[in-house]
């Protein structure tokens, strides 16, 4: 997906996602709809959990200290 948003994307544009780059944007309010449109009902604290999910996938297939590096923590905090 991320080749396609590539692709089409204008000639020398930075990001892939251009949008929500502002830093004004309440991403949570924006994610809470967009889990609505699909029928479920949001939870607690989507972001911290999809986060904290994809630190523990990575973390299956690449060293402790690599993943935080990429998520922006700690080895104790990970842990």
């Amino acid at each position: 997906m991320l080749e396609d948003a590539h692709e089409l994307a204008p000639k020398g544009a930075k990001y892939a996602i251009a949008h929500n780059r502002g830093g004004k944007e309440n991403l949570h309010t924006q994610l809470e709809g967009v889990i609505r449109k699909t029928g479920f009902k949001p939870w607690g604290k989507p972001r911290r959990n999809m986060r904290s999910s994809r630190e523990t996938d990575l973390a299956e297939t690449h060293p402790v200290h690599v993943v935080c590096v990429w998520i922006g923590n700690t080895e104790p905090v990970a842990a």
